[in-house]
């Protein structure tokens, strides 16, 4: 019993923090149920995932996946098959996005790349997007809800709703600012004396 905590708690681990996909995640799981000997139930509780692994191909590499992976995943996100299996095949013969996709995998900049394609792919792009959106874990949640508890301290008690949504924009973000030239570009710039 001890034995299967730790890998649980391993396993868990490895779901946890940001940026994460839903295909790396449920790579993750895959691989877990392979090495561990678990029940059925537990197998049962991923059969969905199970499933759909090989639409996950469409974020990680559009050019390994199969006709009738993408027929699957359009049966589940889109009703016109032949729209989704038109753009298919001319994203799969397309070299130049082929070329810019192997440089964004390399970053792991997945949504950079899906936002990049033309929009002649924009079906193919919805799907990927659908797929790139799935909650993989509550990782952004849990991060939000501390720092709005923060923001909203005693202290702060009067923040008006937009005042609040701002600070939480600004403390979820990964954006860092360049402050010293922002400040130098001000009009008002004066340097110390």
């Amino acid at each position: 019993m001890c034995d299967i905590t730790e890998k649980l708690n391993e396993l868990n681990r490895g779901l946890q923090g940001e940026n994460k996909i839903i295909s790396q995640m449920a790579n993750k799981v895959f691989a877990f149920e392979e090495k561990a000997t678990l029940s059925n139930e537990f197998k049962r509780r991923f059969q969905d995932l199970r499933g759909v692994k090989n639409c996950f191909l469409l974020i990680e590499n559009p050019w390994h996946l199969e006709v009738t992976s993408i027929t699957q995943l359009a049966a589940l996100i889109v009703s016109d098959y032949s729209k989704v299996f038109d753009e298919f095949i001319e994203l799969k013969n397309d070299t130049n996005l082929e070329v810019i996709f192997k440089e964004k995998r390399e970053q792991k900049e997945y949504f950079e790349f899906w936002n990049l394609v033309p929009g002649k792919y924009k079906t193919i792009q919805k799907c990927a997007h659908f797929l790139l959106t799935m909650f993989t874990s509550i990782f952004l949640c849990e991060t939000s809800y501390s720092k709005i508890k923060y923001a909203k301290n005693v202290y702060r008690n009067r923040l008006t709703d937009s005042h609040l949504d701002d600070l939480l924009r600004v403390a979820c973000s990964n954006y860092k600012p360049d402050l010293s030239k922002i400040v130098k570009e001000l009009s008002q710039y004066q340097n110390s004396h």
